[in-house]
This record gives structure tokens, sequence and C-alpha cells, in this order.
């Protein structure tokens, strides 16, 4: 017995012996970056007044602090085999004979009990480890399943037959979720959308993973972000685990390098805006549902993010988790906050609120006095249209139940109640029970022709019924559409203080960050939230330091873009002369398209935003030929901005009742950019009127000149009156009135805009200042109107071009006002 015990343990003790040789540790080592000089690699790193100590194995060195440039901890990984411990160890000893020799026998006897001990401790170690060692695992939610995870590998590509972004976003995440669960490749995987669960933009899936009989389940979500109006990337929100943005660069990232270089890039950006809240990309949000360190409760999330950097850049094979199709893609973590377009969404959405408006009150259709009280009393008429539709309707179901020989006798509120569940988006079910199924699909079809038939009478019905919603909503809302107001003039002047300007602002760029708890009621007061930025791949700094303005990324969202976008830094400086105002302003655009989304849930610039491809086409085209920038500047200019105004006037005269109903009680750094934009603005249109006036030959002399600049803009529109009067009387002869009535009417466009100025340079001066909605973004559209398209180049236009000097057969005027 004795010597099968020796015998096993001298197994044990060999493979034990084979199992510490071949055996590797993992160790992390921080690294010393220097200002002149190669790098230090080092155990342990410390500090001490103006001295950084370090140390390599028992050796502990020193260097002064003023030479050091940076310090990153863990940076460099070392692996150590148990072959290389023991060859240190020997090393060790034989340097250390020399010393021995020096030693009395008593200190002799002391350290070899030790190195005994040490050695007896770490057979034991490793003996233990090896034999009772199992797999780690990673903890974490993986919906209705939880098992351990299957050893690290990429996650393959799968073929798809609509092989479409959001398909391969999808087959992604169910191959992430076949990897939490720890099935093996030959696992049956499948998705299906969920029909009862969708939304207008989301998507929402189930995910399977099929294996050993047994069908593991969860769901995720996926929908589209962005106007679907040239925006570069491709984005999406995802729901898995966490709330998620994905961004699909628009070409093919496959370079990690350029991929980990332009997240650094957007935390330089981010650095310059603390603390306002930003979110960008970071690779620890995708790595984190597949692999987890074991201290990684304790770490910053900055050390997080360095370490799965570590991580990825000394095992290639693991950053295809970063990868959908061929390419690197971004993931953005949304899980603490919210989505400013989602947000806006709700505050409009009407669709299901229209069919519960129609299941609330089921006897307005019959209650004409009813009807026109709660709906208006100009829309009476629908109401009767409605109950002739009813009749309709109910004769005509008698009609076909009667031809089918059934003996059920069906009561008028019976059929009232199938009319009003088909207005309202619900078929006849199951619930009537005493009616067969070929009674229940006749009803059904009769249902669907007759208001298929009177479908411009239905849409008058459920235009009246939003219409009437989205009064109830506005007035619901405006304290919360005042808050984000007022948030989103604090961030662009923080954006202005901080000399950054992120050149695509948009809703769905925009984070709002408050109490979760307390949402949507966080809402009603700007103090309980700030908005915040997601994604500033597109940002630039403008400030001092860094010498030049770097050039950003050309291009943005055109419902939030200018034709600056699409020009180049040079370009701006020669066209503007002032490259930062330009940058800034462009900001300025998009919160006032977003400010007019906040209220009326609708995109401000439409039509002229749907220009800017055009306007990109005819400035690469003319460049081409040659042309001055200066002059192509200034036609595009002119073919952008004349619609923009134009659209501009028209949907704000069109929602000026709900923008000249919200007070704003904005901070103090917002009235003082607002007072600094009227300040500019009046400069701006005194000189244009100066200049128009003076260029003009129509009404020549001093006198003319002076009358023409003292009078105001109700002295210009008489005068306006008076020679379109005259052009009617002279008929086909009156070439030259008409031409001074055109003059007059741009130059009572300028009065106009000098009198607004002056009512809110007064409001602005009262306490507290006394501003709307409606005021807010006609100061801030016309600070960028009259700087990207300058006076001159408008009204000049008008005088040299319509006008004219004075040539032979040319008449002069006297301006009598």
């Amino acid at each position: 017995m004795k010597q099968k015990l020796l015998l096993l343990f001298i197994v044990l003790l060999a493979i034990s012996g084979i199992a510490f040789w071949r055996y590797e540790w993992i160790v992390e080592k921080d690294v010393i970056y220097l200002v002149k000089g190669p790098t230090i690699i080092a155990d342990k790193t410390w500090s001490g007044g103006k001295i950084i100590y370090y140390q390599n194995d028992e050796t502990i060195s020193m260097i002064l602090k003023k030479d050091v440039s940076q310090i990153v901890e863990g940076e460099f990984i070392e692996r150590i085999s148990g072959a290389q411990l023991i060859k240190k160890f020997f090393h060790t000893v034989v340097n250390s004979a020399g010393q021995w020799s020096n030693l009395d026998s008593l200190r002799k006897s002391f350290l070899l009990k030790i190195a005994l001990c040490v050695v007896a401790v770490i057979f034991l170690t490793v003996i233990l480890r090896f034999l009772f060692r199992s797999p780690r695992k990673d903890r974490r939610e993986v919906g209705l399943v939880e098992k351990e995870q299957a050893p690290l590998r990429p996650i393959p590509v799968p073929e798809f037959e609509e092989n479409s972004d959001e398909n391969q976003i999808i087959l992604f995440f169910l191959n992430l979720y076949r990897l939490q669960l720890g099935a093996p490749e030959s696992a049956v995987t499948e998705f299906e959308a969920l029909e009862s669960a969708m939304s207008e933009k989301n998507k929402v899936y189930e995910l399977r993973i099929k294996q050993s009989g047994e069908c593991a389940k969860r769901r995720m979500s996926i929908g589209p972000l962005g106007e679907e109006s040239g925006s570069k990337s491709k984005c999406y929100y995802v729901i898995f685990d966490v709330h998620m943005v994905i961004k699909i660069p628009p070409k093919p990232l496959t370079d990690f390098s350029v991929y980990i270089d332009s997240i650094r890039k957007e935390g330089e950006i981010v650095a310059k805006l603390l603390p306002r809240e930003c979110i960008i990309p970071k690779v620890s949000v995708i790595l984190r549902r597949v692999r987890q360190f074991h201290d990684e409760d304790t770490l910053a999330p900055e050390k997080i993010e360095a370490r799965y950097i570590r991580w990825l850049t000394n095992r290639v094979e693991a950053q295809n988790y970063l990868k959908i199709g061929k390419t690197f893609v971004f993931f953005m973590d949304l899980s603490k906050y919210f989505f400013l377009a989602h947000i806006i969404d709700n505050l409009h959405n009407v669709a299901d609120k229209t069919n519960e408006e129609i299941r609330s009150y089921p006897d307005l259709i019959w209650d004409a006095q009813g009807f026109a009280g709660r709906y208006g009393q100009r829309n009476g008429t629908i109401c009767f249209k409605m109950q002739e539709l009813f009749y309709s309707c109910e004769r005509d179901l008698l009609r076909h139940l009667a031809q089918s020989d059934t003996s059920v006798i069906i009561p008028s509120y019976r059929i009232k109640g199938w009319f009003l569940s088909y207005l309202s988006g619900r078929e006849i079910g199951a619930e009537e029970q005493d009616l067969s199924a070929q009674q229940m699909q006749l009803i059904n079809m009769r249902m669907k022709t007759i208001l298929e038939e009177n479908a411009e009478t239905v849409q008058d019905y459920r235009e009246v019924i939003r219409h009437q919603i989205r009064d109830v909503m506005f007035t619901r809302n405006k304290t919360q559409m005042a808050s984000m107001i007022i948030n989103l003039l604090e961030l662009l002047t923080w954006l202005g203080k901080k000399m950054v300007s992120m050149r695509d602002l948009k809703p769905d760029n925009l984070l709002v960050a408050g109490d979760r708890s307390q949402y949507p009621r966080f809402l009603s007061s700007p103090d309980q939230f700030s908005i915040g930025l997601i994604d500033v791949e597109t940002a630039v700094y403008f400030g001092p330091g860094e010498g030049e303005v770097k050039q950003p990324q050309l291009g943005g969202t055109p419902f939030y873009a200018t034709p600056s976008h699409l020009l180049k830094n040079e370009w701006l400086r020669e066209i503007y002369g002032d490259l930062k105002t330009v940058l800034h302003l462009q900001d300025w655009q998009a919160i006032v398209g977003i400010i007019y989304k906040v209220v009326t849930g609708t995109a401000l610039f439409e039509k002229s935003g749907m220009l800017l491809p055009a306007v990109r086409v005819h400035f690469q085209k003319r460049l081409a030929q040659k042309e001055e920038i200066a002059t192509i500047a200034m036609d595009v200019s002119r073919m952008f901005w004349r619609s923009a105004e134009a659209e501009f006037d028209a949907k704000l005269q069109e929602s000026a009742p709900k923008l000249q109903s919200i007070l704003l009680k904005m901070g103090e750094n917002a009235y003082e950019i607002l007072q600094e934009a009227v300040t500019v603005l009046n400069g701006q249109i005194d000189g244009a009127i100066e200049m128009y006036i003076d260029c003009q030959q129509l009404f020549p002399g001093e006198t003319n000149h002076q009358n023409l600049k003292r009078a105001s803009h109700a002295h210009i529109v008489k005068l306006q009156d008076q020679f379109e009067r005259q052009a009617e009387k002279q008929g086909g002869e009156a070439q030259n009135l008409k031409k001074v009535v055109k003059w007059l009417a741009a130059l009572s466009r300028l009065k106009h805009k000098r009198e607004e100025l002056k009512r809110y340079r007064v409001r602005l001066e009262e306490t507290p200042p006394n501003l709307t909605v409606h005021d807010v973004m006609h100061i801030m559209f016309n600070r960028v109107l009259y700087f990207m398209f300058k006076p001159e180049w408008n009204e000049s236009l008008v005088s040299e071009s319509i006008v004219g000097p004075v040539g032979d057969g040319e008449m002069t005027y006297e301006a009598t006002i």
C-alpha cells in the first residue's frame, strides 16, 4: 500500500512539474513614457514629490517627474511561464552565491528554511490549481437563460439573402446571444419579427438558439436613427441588454488602429466640453456583453475602456467582436439617458390617441351639438357626413346579412359599435359569440369596403380628431417644450463658450440627462435636466492653443445644415473672412430647426434642405470650370437662402399662435447671445439700407436719399402702393414703374426687419426679458441669414440687375414721404 501511495505521489509530482513548467501567467506592467528617450517598462510605479519611483524585480529606480510625459498603468502585458520562473530562480541563486559565504551559520539556516517553505507553498499551490481549477464564469444577464460562457472566438459573419445593414445587425446580435449562452457554432439560430410589438420606427425581434432539443429565446429591438436625407453614417437604435446606438461608417473601416484613433479624437472633443454630458463610441459597450475582467467592478470607466483596447491589441481575433459584416462599427451606450428625438415624438404622437379618442366618445357622431362643442362649430358638417356614412353602412350590412339567410336580429346600437370599432382600427372579433365565422367575415368585408369607398370623409373625420388632440397635447406640454428650448439655448451658449462647433446638431444627436425615475415629470423644469451630445464625429474646435482650425468633415443633415457645411475651411475664410463665426452659426441654424421641431413636431427647412445636394453638385461643377469661389458662393447662397427665408416666413406664420404662446424665461447667458445678435443684426441691416438706397438711381438727389433712409416701413409701403396704382393705370407702358415697385418692395422688407429688431431690443431690456419662441427664432434665423447670405449679395442684386443705372428713356422719381 505504501508503495502504491509513493508511486501515486511520484506521478502527481511529475504531472505537477510538467504543468508548472508549461503554465503561463499574464502580468500587466506599467509603461513610463519619457519626454525624451525610450519608454520604460516597470513592475510597479509610484511618485513622491518631484520624483517618480519604479520597480523591476527587487530593484527600485527613480527618475525626475519633469522628464516623464505620461504613465499608463497596466498597458504592457507580459506572459511568464513556469520554465522562466525556474530559470530566474536559479539565476538569482547563482548571483547570490558570492555573498553566501559571508553569512554566519544561524542566518544560513534561517534563509534555507524560508526558501524551503516558499518552494513547498508554490508546489502545493500549483498542484491544487492544476487538479481542481474550473473554467471562470462571467456573470451577466442573458435574457431568460444563463449558461457558462463559451471559449472566446470571433463572431462569424453569416450569409443572408437580404444583405441590408439592419439584417446584418440582427444577425450580429443573434450570434452574440449564442456566445453568451455558450452554444456551439453548429447550434440552430433564427430570428423572427414580432408584428404585435412593431412601432412606427422600431421593430422587435425574437432571437432563438436551438441546441440539444432546447430552445433559448430573448428579444431585441432595432430602429433607424437620423433623417433619411443625406447623413453620411447610418445609425440605428438597438436595445440588447442595454440601450445603445450603432453607427455604421459610410465606407468599410477595416484598420483597427484607424478605428481606435477616430474614437480617441472624439474623446479629445468631449474633454473640451466637460462636464457637459456626451456619449461617444466605446469598445467596452459591446465587449462587456461577451467578456468581463475579474476586477471590472473596481475600475473607473476610462480604465475599463483602456484595458479592453489593450486586450484587443494583443488578441487580433477578438477584434471581430466590433465588426458587423466586414467593417468596424461604433457602439454607444445610451442606457442612462433619453433621446431628444424620442421625447419630441412622444410630445406629438397622435396616432394611438386618435383611436383612443374615437372609442372614448362613442356617441358624438350622433350628437351634432356635442360634436361641435368638442371639435368646433366649423366642423359640424363633418358630423352630418359621418351620420350619413353610418346609415349607408347600416343599410348595406342589413341587406347582405338578410341575403345570407341569417335568423339573427341585429339592432342599430350593435352596428354602431361595429362602425366605431372599424373607425378606431379594430375588426369584428370572436367576442361576437352569436355570429358564425362566415357572418363575421361578411361584416368585416362590408365594413372595410364601405369605409374604403368613403375614405375622404373618414380621413376628414380623423383629421378633425387629430387636430383636437394636437391642441390638447400642446396645451398640456407647453411647459415641457419651453424647458427643452431653454436648455437647447443653454447648450448653444456652452458650445460657443467652449469654442466647439458640432456641425451636425439634430434631435437624433442629442440626449436628455435627468433622473430616470422622474421621467417625464422632470421635463417641466429646465433645472431638473440638461441636454447633452451623442456622437461628436463632425465636431471641430476653433479656439486658441491648437494653431490652425482643423478641417472637419464636409456635409451634414440637410434639414439642419447650410451651404457652408459643404465648403472647406480655406474657402469659408475667403468668402466670409471669419471662419470661427461661420462654424458657430452652423450650430445656430440647426438649433433654430430643432426648436421648431420641439413645438410643432415637423421639420422647418424641409424643402430648402432638399436643395443642398443640388447646391453641392452646382458648386463642384462651377469650381471645375475655374470660376471664383466668391462668385459661386454668392450664387449658391442665393439659391438656398431665398428658399430658406421664404420657407421660414411661411412656416412661422402658419405656426405663429403656438410659437407666440410660449414665453421663455432663459438664463443670463442665452439673453446675452441674443442681445449681441440683435446688435450685430441692427448694424448689418442699417448698412444694407444705406447701401441699397445709395446705389440706386431711380430716386436721385440727397433729399430723396435722406427721405428714403428716414422713412418707416409703413411709409415705404404707402409709397409702393402709389406707384402700383400708377402702373395699373399705364398698363403695358409701365415697365419703369414696375421696376420701382419691385425696388420699393425689397426696401420695405429691410425696413420691416429693422423695426422688428427695435421691438426685440426693447423686450430684451425689460426685467425680466419678455421673449416668445417666435421672437427667439426670428432673431436667431436672421443672425444666420444676414451673415451667411450677405445683405450686399442680396439687395445689391436687386438694385443693379432690376433697377440698373438710368439711361436714355429712363425716368427718375420723387420720394415724397
